[in-house]
């Protein structure tokens, strides 16, 4: 129609006789195949050039490079965190780091020992530390309408990416340290 702004609209109703007849819209899928209703957000979180039809046109591109991004972070998240672990171990410290060797013997078994296991781990946690940021600035690359939407998406990138990581990260890590090691 004439002075069409975009695709996405906010409708405010007065009532809740005239909500209610907004929300029955959809009780008739067939006459509305590509409208659906949601609740508003509030208005300072309206992330407002995602409501643009342009910007509905890129939509679909930008969630295929983000979700392109999202599995290339996940392919390549293990291999980072592999070399800097390994790059953190005592026995790489001792042998690379000259002072290290002294101070390790300086300080006694038990210390190194401790000191061994926190640096095994310390790589990890680092990584895992910058995961969250990493996943709201790829959620921040689609095109969503609120601020909720995105923190959402990032929620449930940040889940499925601990979730699929602890199970295969773990595995393919393991199998790409051995490739590596034996082909060294």
């Amino acid at each position: 129609p004439e002075g069409d702004r975009g695709s996405s609209y906010f409708i405010l109703c007065k009532t809740h006789r005239a909500a209610n007849a907004i929300k029955q819209l959809e009780s008739f899928p067939d006459q509305l195949a590509n409208v659906w209703t949601l609740a508003a957000p509030p208005v300072q979180q309206v992330i407002w050039h995602g409501l643009n039809q342009a910007s509905n046109k890129c939509m679909e591109f930008s969630a295929i490079m983000s979700w392109v991004e999202y599995i290339a972070l996940f392919c390549f998240w293990t291999v980072p965190t592999a070399f800097v672990g390994t790059l953190m171990s005592l026995e790489n410290l001792r042998t690379n780091i000259s002072w290290v060797p002294a101070l390790l013997d300086s300080l006694g078994p038990a210390v190194e020992s401790l000191l061994g296991t926190v640096l095994a781990n310390l790589s990890l946690t680092i990584f895992n530390g910058m995961l969250p940021t990493l996943c709201l600035m790829l959620s921040k690359r689609g095109l969503h309408v609120s601020e909720g939407e995105v923190e959402l998406n990032a929620f449930n990138n940040l889940f499925l990416f601990q979730f699929f990581y602890t199970f295969l990260g773990v595995s393919t890590s393991g199998t790409i340290l051995q490739m590596l090691s034996d082909t060294v």
